[in-house]
């Protein structure tokens, strides 16, 4: 991706993460971006365009973050990693966050944006249901559970804690706890029974 596209991109999550989908502005972004809108349209084409791009940037710059989280330990470990650090203190984190739930929310009243993000959801959850696979074999956690079925669960929950520490209602700190203490309860894993 070239330079100018991810700067783009991670000015437009942040814009969505400020004035949501409805109040995007193309204008606002180039701002935000420090580029010409013509630049931006030249990438894009135009802002629908732009909102499909910046969602696939959330998913691979979440994907990114969950390749750090590969460094733990053990399958298991692995698999709690990549959905922990879903939510952190880190401003990218919380502004793409903030940007995935407002497009989610959006979606539902704008069929091209909707289709956009079940690609996208497909492949995280795609992402997910690899590493629920590896820590079956691995680690022998939730023999019997269908990886893509607690993919989804998985992934849901995740989006739900989110939504609630974008909100306010959690802090971090809770909201890494919970997501971890579930995950592990639903992989039924040793420490998830205690």
């Amino acid at each position: 991706m070239s330079d100018a596209r991810e700067v783009i991109l991670r000015a437009a999550a942040r814009c969505i993460a400020r004035s949501g989908v409805r109040g995007l502005r193309v204008l606002d972004v180039a701002s935000e971006a420090g580029v010409s809108s013509g630049l931006l349209y030249y990438h894009f084409g135009d802002r629908d365009g732009l909102l499909a791009a910046t969602l696939g940037h959330i998913n691979d710059t979440a994907l990114g973050h969950r390749a750090r989280g590969a460094n733990a330990g053990s399958a298991t470990e692995r698999l709690v990693e990549l959905l922990v650090e879903e939510v952190a203190d880190a401003d990218d984190v919380r502004d793409q966050a903030t940007a995935w739930n407002e497009i989610r929310a959006v979606s539902a009243f704008t069929p091209d944006l909707s289709a956009n993000l079940m690609k996208a959801t497909a492949a995280w959850q795609s992402d997910i249901a690899a590493a629920v696979r590896e820590a079956q074999a691995a680690d022998g956690v939730a023999a019997a559970a269908d990886a893509d079925a607690l993919a989804v669960a998985l992934t849901a929950l995740v989006e739900g804690i989110a939504a609630r520490w974008i909100g306010g209602d959690l802090d971090t700190l809770q909201s890494r706890t919970i997501l971890r203490d579930t995950t592990l309860r639903l992989l039924g894993t040793k420490e998830g029974q205690r």
